[in-house]
């Protein structure tokens, strides 16, 4: 039913402790993979060993370094299970984060593509967790449908022929068609749950807005919500939006797969902490100015995208400076490549220069 997926570069002494809170889930109907981003610090030995354990349904994947929105595709294109869940290495699971995810979805009884005509409100005294007090669910009134253990090594070469590359020259603004019908408009992409640094502490006290039952990420954060979050996707949407891939360049903001499922879908709210977080300072979250300044092309698309659905105001002109900034570090046009109009655009400049100027992007 669920994969959980963890990218992984040199982040070996970190692992044992996501290891060992999957060990220790009361529900174990779940397959970790591990995608290995070009490691050498002996990661490969490390998860092989707990393989040859066989205490849980573990596959280990290697390839050559490229960044994790690169493993994140690779392991979407892999996945075999309805549901997919993105677990950073120096991250962990709650004891019951498998059986919650299951049986939050299972006991709504949605089907993906409709919120049903179960009473909610009894699931949300199900989940006990901080701001399941706020968590005011009602019912709709629609009919719903209800909703091995082999281990297996493998390596890949990124640059297998027979990969399909993805195509980082696709508009942001001109969204990619759903053909199948349980991917139209409107249906549920999955769950939305806390992180938290520990089981009933989200990060900084945060809780969802209340009255709220299902939403998009960028709705939860309209209406106040600023805490991080545990994302469980359906398989079959992630894969209507792979992550652009830019030669040269190994990150993208995630914002850009979430900006994206947003426009189509919603996710089914879980007030509880499932994933406990903590930071480290060789994690992506540091050096946010020298990952900004080696991915010129993936923060060009990330705000290109954010202006094609931003509308006029504070935050849209926010976004035209930035783009200005990394298409005059990719040598592009800022008339060809920003969507907006040529006296918007130039109303950027200046502050652009000045971010040039100053050394920020």
């Amino acid at each position: 039913m669920l994969t959980i997926f963890t990218p992984t570069f040199n982040r070996k002494h970190f692992l044992l402790k996501l290891y060992q809170s999957l060990l220790a889930q009361t529900c174990q109907d779940f397959t970790w993979l591990l995608i290995d981003d070009g490691s050498t610090d002996g990661t490969d030995l490390l998860v092989q060993s707990w393989i040859t354990e066989n205490q849980i349904n573990i596959r280990y994947i290697y390839q050559q370094n490229g960044g994790k929105m690169r493993a994140h595709n690779h392991a979407v294109e892999l996945c075999e299970t309805e549901f997919f869940l993105c677990i950073d290495s120096d991250d962990s699971l709650v004891e019951d984060a498998v059986e919650v995810i299951l049986k939050t979805w299972g006991q709504a009884g949605v089907d993906g593509n409709r919120f049903p005509g179960r009473n909610i409100q009894e699931l949300a005294d199900q989940i006990e967790g901080p701001g399941a007090e706020n968590a005011t669910l009602t019912a709709k009134t629609e009919e719903a449908e209800d909703i091995n253990r082999k281990p297996i090594t493998e390596n890949r070469n990124l640059t297998d022929p027979k990969r399909k590359p993805k195509d980082p020259k696709r508009k942001p603004t001109d969204p990619k068609r759903k053909s199948e019908e349980q991917l139209r408009k409107g249906a549920l992409a999955g769950l939305v749950a806390y992180k938290g640094k520990s089981p009933t502490e989200t990060m900084h006290g945060e809780h969802f807005p209340p009255g709220l039952t299902t939403s998009t990420l960028s709705n939860l954060y309209r209406k106040g919500f600023q805490g991080e979050t545990t994302l469980v996707f359906r398989t079959e949407i992630l894969r209507q939006h792979p992550f652009p891939e830019f030669p040269g360049e190994k990150f993208i903001p995630e914002a850009v797969l979430y900006d994206q499922i947003d426009q189509d879908h919603e996710l089914l709210l879980i007030p509880k902490v499932l994933t406990l977080c903590e930071y480290h300072p060789d994690g992506l979250t540091a050096g946010v100015r020298r990952i900004r300044r080696e991915n010129p092309r993936g923060w060009l698309y990330y705000y290109q995208q954010r202006i094609s659905r931003e509308p006029w105001g504070i935050l849209r002109y926010k976004y035209l400076v930035h783009a200005v900034c990394f298409a005059w570090q990719v040598h592009e046009s800022v008339f060809g490549c920003i969507s907006a109009g040529k006296f918007e655009i130039l109303t950027a400049v200046p502050a652009a220069v000045l971010f040039r100027l100053v050394g920020r992007l």
